[in-house]
């Protein structure tokens, strides 16, 4: 019996070991102060892709603010600035989003803001909310993260 559990646990490892290994990786990039400014998650693939996705022009808001950029999947990239914010926070795609859901979290975990959006950017509106820092769950054409936003 003692032979039984020990094979069953060896076993379980060595899945969980399989499994860690085939996590996609992310890459990330700093800026000077040690802030996390693009987060992406490299996708490996056999398949050569048909056409690159143009990413829209930035605006002069958003080349001067620090923003966080994610790739999602292979295809949908998303900049979130400016970060720290006053007031709005700019969410931009590389491309309309057909169905995209967003929610704000106080730090106790608790919603203060939800919505929904089907467009290439939103702006979310924090001026309402006490100065802090907040967990902004994102949800866009069935991929999912979360980013800390901070109201200044």
């Amino acid at each position: 019996m003692k032979r039984y559990f020990c094979l069953l646990g060896m076993l379980l490892l060595s899945m969980v070991a399989l499994n860690a290994q085939n996590a996609l990786p992310r890459t990330y990039e700093y800026d000077e102060a040690g802030n996390r400014i693009v987060r992406k998650t490299v996708e490996l693939r056999n398949e050569v892709a048909q056409s690159p996705v143009a990413t829209p022009a930035a605006s002069t808001t958003e080349a001067s603010a620090a923003y966080y950029e994610e790739s999602l999947g292979d295809k949908l990239t998303v900049r979130i600035y400016p970060n720290p914010t006053k007031g709005e926070v700019c969410l931009r795609f590389n491309h309309d989003v057909k169905k995209g859901y967003y929610q704000i979290l106080n730090m106790s975990g608790q919603t203060v803001k939800q919505g929904s959006f089907e467009s290439a950017a939103t702006l979310l509106d924090l001026s309402a909310f006490p100065t802090g820092t907040y967990m902004l769950y994102l949800s866009a054409d069935g991929l999912r993260d979360t980013w800390k936003v901070v109201k200044e």
